[in-house]
């Protein structure tokens, strides 16, 4: 499956072209995307700076939880923990 509306490569664009008072793009755009893993196979990639996460799923396309409905909790899941670890240091 492949989202050809909202594809990795334009999203990544967009995201290359953010600003905002938190935002360090150069941060960002450097950064290595990390491997993420479900069960010991790899399901996609993502990378983050400050409350800021990008991420590609293998073989979703535009609706992740339908795709990936495993991958796409996982996801949540990560996200809410850092949304709780964010909102805490400041």
């Amino acid at each position: 499956m492949a989202d050809a509306q909202d594809g990795v490569a334009h999203n990544s664009a967009w995201v290359a072209t953010l600003q905002w008072s938190d935002w360090d793009g150069n941060q960002f755009n450097r950064q290595q995307p990390r491997l993420l893993t479900l069960k010991g196979s790899a399901v996609g990639w993502q990378r983050n700076v400050s409350a800021l996460t990008q991420v590609a799923i293998r073989n979703a396309g535009h609706m992740v939880p339908q795709d990936q409905p495993l991958v796409a909790r996982m996801m949540i899941e990560e996200w809410v923990q850092q949304a709780l670890a964010y909102s805490q240091q400041g």
